[in-house]
């Protein structure tokens, strides 16, 4: 996790993009949809201001194809090297989720989330892995 840290604090483009209002926990259960058309987005009581790759580290039930239609459509504001800055968003969920089940001394959420932080850096969840990652040595 360390060398993570230090992958995304010391590569300039991580921090080139045009901020936007952020929903901050955009996920199935809080987009509303009239068949195939999202007809409203509820619970905004994390909004923030941010970088617009981090959104889309709740949309991976959405696929690939249409999270990459999404950055397409957002270009302007996302930067370069959007897709590594999601994988690293990515991963920090699982390990601020163990913090969480830790303070509640939930064992069995905590555990849940220890093996969700290893399998994003072994590039099983749903977002890949930028190409520094595919050694299977890394972070561990």
């Amino acid at each position: 996790m360390r060398e993570d840290w230090a992958w995304f604090e010391s590569t300039r483009s991580n921090f080139e993009f045009t901020p936007v209002v952020l929903h901050r926990d955009l996920g199935p259960d809080h987009i509303l949809w009239d068949g195939e058309r999202v007809s409203g987005i509820i619970d905004w009581g994390d909004a923030c201001i941010g970088d617009p790759a981090f959104e889309l580290t709740g949309l991976g039930f959405l696929g690939r194809r249409s999270l990459d239609a999404i950055a397409r459509g957002r270009a302007n504001l996302m930067g370069r090297d959007w897709q590594d800055r999601v994988a690293f968003y990515r991963r920090r969920v699982p390990q601020i989720h163990a913090v969480y089940a830790r303070g509640l001394r939930d064992l069995r959420l905590f555990e849940s989330n220890v093996r969700e932080i290893r399998a994003s850096y072994e590039g099983d969840l749903r977002y890949g892995r930028p190409e520094r990652f595919q050694s299977s040595t890394n972070h561990r």
